[in-house]
C-alpha cells in the first residue's frame, strides 16, 4: 500500500495527468488504511487528485455538483482525522521527524507546517470550485 501511494505521488510530480485514476486508487487505498498519519497523507493526495481530475475530465472544466460534495465530504474527514486525540498526540510527539533525504542527508520536517498549507490550499479550491459548481 505504501508503495502505491508513493508511484502515485511520484507520477503527480513528474505531471503525468491520471488524476481521476488516482483518486480511484486512493480511495480504495484510503479504505484499507489503518494508521492516522497514512490516512491523513492519502486524503491530502486524495484530495489534489480530485481538483486536478476535475480539470482534465470534465467538460466544463470544474468540479460537479456531485464531486464538490464529494471533495467537501473528504475534507471533512480530513478535519475529523485531524481533530483525534490519537493523531494529535502523534503530531505533538514528533513535530520535528527527522528524513532521510535521497543524498542520504537528514533533514528535519515541521508536520503542522506540512499538512496545514495544503488545507487551506483544499478549502480555497472548494471555495472557488462551489462558485463554478452552482
Amino acid at each position: 500500500m505504501h508503495n502505491k501511494l508513493k508511484e502515485i505521488q511520484e507520477e503527480q510530480l513528474r505531471g503525468k495527468k491520471h488524476a481521476k485514476h488516482h483518486a480511484i486508487l486512493l480511495v480504495y487505498i484510503l479504505e484499507r488504511a489503518t494508521e492516522p498519519r497514512q490516512r491523513v497523507e492519502i486524503y491530502l493526495n486524495l484530495l489534489n487528485s480530485i481538483f486536478a481530475s476535475a480539470k482534465t475530465s470534465t467538460q466544463q472544466g470544474f468540479l460537479t455538483r456531485d464531486g464538490w460534495v464529494q471533495a467537501a465530504k473528504y475534507v471533512k474527514d480530513l478535519i475529523n482525522l485531524l481533530n483525534e486525540p490519537s493523531l494529535k498526540t502523534i503530531i505533538a510527539s514528533s513535530k520535528k521527524e527527522q528524513i532521510v533525504s535521497e543524498d542520504g542527508t537528514l533533514n528535519s520536517v515541521d508536520v503542522e507546517k506540512s499538512i496545514i498549507p495544503s488545507f487551506i490550499s483544499f478549502l480555497q479550491k472548494l471555495d472557488s470550485e462551489l462558485l463554478k459548481a452552482f
